[in-house]
C-alpha cells in the first residue's frame, strides 16, 4: 500500500491538533487548579464531586440551622428568666399586701408597681430576636401580647378591702 505525501501532512496535522489541545487541557487544570473541569474530563469523579458539594452544603445549612437554633434558644433561656424574677416580685407584693399592717396609700403605691411589673411582662411577652422575628407568638406578627388593662386601686377601694 503506497502513503502519500497528503495522508502523511493529514496525520501530522491531526497529531499536532491532539498534542494542542492536551496542552491546552493541561494549561486551564494548572490555571484553574482543578483537575476534572468539565464532566468529559472524568465522569466517575465529577460525579464524586457533585455528591461532595452537595452533602457539603447540607452540613453547612445543619451548622447554620444548629447556631440559629443555639441563639434563640439562649434568648428564651434569659427572657424567661426575666419571666421567673417579675412573677417572683408580683408574688412578694401579693404577699406583702395581703396583710392589713399596709395603709391605703402604700396599696396604691404597690399597685402601681404591679402594674408595671405586668407592662414588663408584655414586653418580654414580645421579645423579638434576628429581624424583628417575635420568640413566642410563631412567625405571626397578628399574635403578640398587647395592652395590659390594670386599674390602680383608688383609695376608696382599697379601705373597703381593709
Amino acid at each position: 500500500m503506497r502513503v502519500t505525501e497528503q495522508q502523511a501532512y493529514k496525520l501530522l496535522v491531526n497529531s499536532i491538533q491532539r498534542a494542542r489541545a492536551k496542552a491546552l487541557a493541561t494549561q486551564v487544570q494548572i490555571s484553574s487548579g482543578k483537575k476534572v473541569v468539565q464532566p468529559s474530563d472524568d465522569a466517575s469523579a465529577f460525579d464524586r464531586i457533585v455528591s461532595t458539594k452537595a452533602a457539603m452544603g447540607k452540613v453547612s445549612q445543619r451548622v447554620r440551622n444548629l447556631d440559629i437554633a443555639t441563639t434563640r434558644l439562649d434568648l428564651t433561656d434569659s427572657t424567661l428568666s426575666g419571666v421567673t424574677n417579675v412573677l417572683g416580685r408580683i408574688k412578694e407584693l401579693s404577699v406583702q399586701f395581703a396583710s392589713s399592717t399596709n395603709g391605703a396609700s402604700d396599696r396604691v403605691i404597690g399597685a402601681q408597681e404591679v402594674k408595671q411589673l405586668f407592662l414588663q411582662l408584655q414586653q418580654l411577652g414580645n421579645t423579638e430576636y434576628a429581624g424583628g422575628q417575635s420568640l413566642f407568638s410563631g412567625t405571626s406578627r397578628n399574635g403578640r401580647a398587647t395592652g395590659v388593662s390594670i386599674p390602680a386601686p383608688t383609695v376608696a377601694r382599697a379601705f373597703k378591702t381593709l
